[in-house]
């Protein structure tokens, strides 16, 4: 039901994802299907140098190819994929997700219920490939010692949530490009799915997680490829600290927060995690300026504290171990 005026887009972000692209665009296909609605599924290439472009013109020509002329990072490429889309709905996929056949249509429902129009997005649930263990389940945070602490929970049925995963999500185009849609300043990936929720919520949107919307995922692929291991933690640090420098606008908050990062410096030193924490404060510090202009242009669209946002979620979930 590929169609010229789609009630939904699928958009796939690919790098080098060639291994993965046969069986995610095939179960995406499958899904959409079953959602008994015109659809369409957009792949954005993100100057990929395997054969991903050759697969998808070969094996999938129903999907609409965007090739970009050089690496974007996944956070410029989504947008791209967003901004091209039809569809007043956008489902945004990871290029190694296998979508279960209800995974687009559980994804829809939370939007034919939602009367008040308040929702944003819906988030699924992902298992991992291997013994198919949780990747990623509803994700919310508290604020403590200084620094925001994610939680997570898997209820067994649609509840709210704080974050939705940017690789198994559905949202509203028109609220995403109002919020700019992911920010740059994350490249080349991780947090700005978080951020991104994380603003809306302030705005007084709500997201949603349904656990029925399942798919497995590999997790991590493109940038571990990219950056190694060590990169993807060091990367996954920094950006936790310019998540929090964007978002937070408590003033106790704030100075929790500032106060206590020597004190994590040297903790982290201390449990023998080596440098990493110091190197993600020196990595985040050079965007302070840009950083400080993002907080002016959110300013005036806060509808909500951090404190009202957090709250609904103060006794809800487990810890993230430091290692996820």
């Amino acid at each position: 039901m590929m169609s010229s005026s789609p009630i939904f887009s699928v958009v796939v972000p690919n790098w080098n994802g060639e291994e993965f692209l046969s069986r995610g665009l095939s179960s995406l296909a499958l899904s959409a299907e079953r959602a008994d609605s015109p659809y369409e599924i957009i792949v954005v290439d993100d100057a990929s140098t395997d054969g991903s472009v050759a697969l998808i013109q070969r094996d999938f020509p129903n999907v609409r190819l965007i090739r970009n002329e050089r690496n974007l990072g996944f956070g410029r490429t989504a947008n791209a994929g967003v901004e091209a889309a039809q569809a007043s709905l956008v489902a945004l996929v990871n290029n190694d997700l296998v979508a279960k056949p209800q995974f687009i249509p559980e994804l829809l429902v939370s939007f034919d219920e939602d009367r008040d129009e308040t929702l944003f997005a819906v988030t699924g649930k992902t298992l991992e490939w291997s013994g198919e263990e949780p990747n990623h389940l509803s994700m919310t945070a508290v604020f403590r010692r200084g620094e925001f602490q994610l939680r997570y929970s898997d209820p067994d049925s649609p509840t709210l949530t704080l974050f939705a995963q940017g690789g198994s999500i559905m949202f509203r185009r028109d609220r995403f490009l109002s919020l700019g849609g992911f920010c740059e300043l994350f490249h080349p990936g991780y947090w700005e799915d978080y951020d991104l929720c994380y603003w809306a919520a302030k705005r007084g949107w709500r997201v949603i997680y349904n656990p029925r919307a399942l798919a497995l995922h590999f997790g991590k692929a493109s940038l571990t490829k990219l950056l190694g291991p060590d990169g993807v933690v060091s990367l996954d640090e920094r950006n936790r600290l310019l998540f929090t420098w964007l978002n937070l606008t408590d003033k106790k908050y704030l100075w929790e927060h500032f106060a206590g990062l020597p004190a994590r410096c040297s903790r982290e030193m201390w449990r023998g995690a080596g440098w990493g924490a110091l190197r993600a404060v020196l990595d985040a510090l050079p965007k302070i300026p840009r950083v400080m202009r993002q907080r002016a242009v959110r300013r005036p669209t806060l509808r909500r504290t951090d404190r009202e946002v957090l709250s609904p979620f103060r006794r809800i979930g487990t810890p993230v171990r430091a290692t996820e």
